[in-house]
């Protein structure tokens, strides 16, 4: 009869234990839905307050630069992978 007590207890605690697991998991998920929102919302009304036409012609600009900043970046790890297949046979020559 004790041993069937322990048991159910030891379930209880388990069960506590997942409750609270999905609890925090579950916490967590509001809080980055949350954040999330709060990020969306100021730029949805950026978006929404532009009527003027002065404003949407400052918007593109900005991703251009980004755009060139990537590029660069890019060809300089493609020359570094040639030399080393290039420097053998000079060597076994």
């Amino acid at each position: 009869m004790d041993d069937t007590k322990k048991m159910e207890k030891k379930m209880e605690k388990k069960m506590e234990k997942k409750t609270m697991s999905k609890r925090t998991s579950l916490f967590s998920l509001l809080l980055i839905l949350a954040c999330c929102s709060l990020r969306a919302a100021p730029q949805r009304q950026r978006r929404s307050l532009p009527p003027p036409h002065s404003r949407p012609p400052q918007q593109p600009p900005p991703s251009p630069p980004c755009r060139r900043r990537r590029r660069p970046q890019s060809p300089i790890p493609r020359p570094r992978h040639p030399p080393p297949l290039r420097r053998p046979p000079p060597a076994w020559t």
